[in-house]
């Protein structure tokens, strides 16, 4: 009887270890095109490779980034200084070369990322009048990515192209009572 005791309470031990590794560990993937950024008690431990990780869910997280190449778009009007007023939109490629600074940098990198390019955009063609737009429109581009790319190495991000999607006029608003209007 006493055997069969020491074995039931064996058995029950192995079962309640089996459960409290269940309910505390954890494995998380991490993919080709993906890196993880490893956390034990609140703290960056370092930067995990594609692979499986078993950790403890109580003391240990793990924040994947994406690293494969992204595009951003963005789109704002702006009033030139003639006093003209276009809408300008922006396609920009970029990929995430550093996780860590990607992650850390910003509370949001690619919200940052979309205030900087609208920034910048803002910045060069304000200042100008509509023909020399026209006349630069080709060359914009590249001043802007050469103008945007170290804010965006400080994010760990590399900017791989910039192109102006479109430059449109606004129409100057008309009065509701007009016919044309609609």
């Amino acid at each position: 009887m006493d055997t069969e005791l020491v074995l039931f309470f064996l058995l029950g031990l192995a079962f309640g270890v089996v459960l409290a590794l269940i309910f505390i560990a954890s494995n998380q993937n991490i993919r080709e095109y993906e890196r993880g950024l490893l956390y034990k008690k609140g703290k960056l431990k370092r930067v995990l490779e594609p692979g499986m990780y078993w950790y403890n869910v109580r003391t240990t997280a793990i924040e994947v980034i994406d690293m494969r190449p992204q595009t951003h778009t963005a789109g704002q009007e702006l009033t030139l200084a003639d006093g003209k007023s276009f809408l300008i939109s922006t396609v920009l490629h970029y990929r995430v070369t550093d996780p860590q600074k990607y992650w850390l940098a910003a509370a949001n990198a690619y919200r940052q990322m979309d205030a900087l390019l609208m920034s910048a955009v803002s910045q060069f063609v304000s200042p100008l009048d509509q023909e020399t737009l026209m006349r630069e429109r080709y060359a914009l581009p590249a001043k802007l990515l050469e103008h945007l790319k170290p804010s965006a190495e400080a994010f760990g991000v590399a900017l791989e192209s910039l192109h102006l999607r479109e430059m449109v006029p606004v129409r100057y608003a008309q009065p509701r009572h007009d016919p044309d209007y609609y």
